[in-house]
């Protein structure tokens, strides 16, 4: 008789902690989670997801790697993040495609984001404005390259677009740009 009573109970203790996993996992990203920072997947409707997802110091694929730290000349603390996060895109602009990248990266805290970003400020030549830092260059092959740099309290934000025209580049920036959510409140 026990176990009859014991049975119906053992069972309704698995179901709750079941669904509780279920509800921990299955939840959208919190505000201040890095996904929820990036640019969202739908800013450009011609464009294609090319990858999206975290990243390590470690990672070649994106542009904080030892590699390019060391060829830049950066101090190691732009290495230092704890947690990264990117979003690419290729984006046809009607005559051309372009790359637009969104990189993320989550330091210890407001200081450290801060000393990366001016070891990434100092390395090439950006242009100060009320909300972060624009870069523009040519690239290896003639091509445009844009690079906008942010940050929010510890998050180091780098916005990455290259294409064959300033012009195409510059436009695709801006609406990178506009497409971002607002840094969350702190």
């Amino acid at each position: 008789m026990k176990r009859l009573v014991l049975f119906p109970i053992a069972l309704v203790l698995v179901t709750g902690l079941a669904l509780g996993l279920h509800q921990a996992f299955a939840q959208s990203p919190t505000p201040d989670s890095l996904e929820a920072m990036a640019l969202p997947r739908d800013a450009f409707p011609n464009g294609f997801l090319l990858e999206e997802g975290p990243i390590t110091p470690q990672d070649l694929s994106q542009p904080l790697n030892p590699d390019t730290v060391a060829s830049a000349g950066m101090d190691r603390i732009v290495l230092q993040f704890q947690e990264g996060y990117h979003v690419a895109v290729i984006v046809w602009d009607g005559s051309s495609s372009l790359f637009v990248g969104h990189y993320l990266y989550r330091y210890a805290d407001d200081l450290q984001a801060q000393r990366a970003l001016e070891q990434l400020t100092a390395s090439l030549s950006f242009q100060k404005d009320p909300d972060g830092w624009t870069g523009f260059w040519k690239d290896s092959e003639g091509g445009s390259l844009a690079v906008r740099l942010q940050v929010r309290g510890p998050v180091v934000t780098m916005l990455i677009v290259n294409g064959l025209s300033e012009s195409s580049t510059r436009a695709a920036l801006d609406h990178a740009i506009r497409a971002l959510a607002p840094p969350p409140a702190r």
